[in-house]
């Protein structure tokens, strides 16, 4: 069913596939499989969080040589 294709790849790179049937295949099977094991699940990052994400984010001088990182020290990762 995938060819020379891991079940588990996770990214479509060009010419991965002979045909956009196979395309189309692969894509409806993975689909097919994800909706009999996915579980839902709930957002722990509200709207607040991204604003004040978004607002950090903007304030940042542009035109600077120095990595973002050194502004950004909080990044938004409430998942867990």
């Amino acid at each position: 069913m995938f060819g020379t294709h891991s079940p588990v790849t996770r990214e479509l790179t060009p010419n991965a596939f002979e045909s956009l049937f196979e395309l189309e295949a692969s894509i409806l099977a993975f689909e097919e499989r994800y909706q009999a094991v996915a579980k839902p699940f709930e957002w722990k990052y509200t709207r607040d969080d991204l604003a004040a994400f978004l607002a950090r984010l903007t304030a940042i001088p542009t035109g600077l040589k120095i990595p973002a990182r050194e502004y950004v020290t909080e990044l938004p990762n409430k998942t867990t």
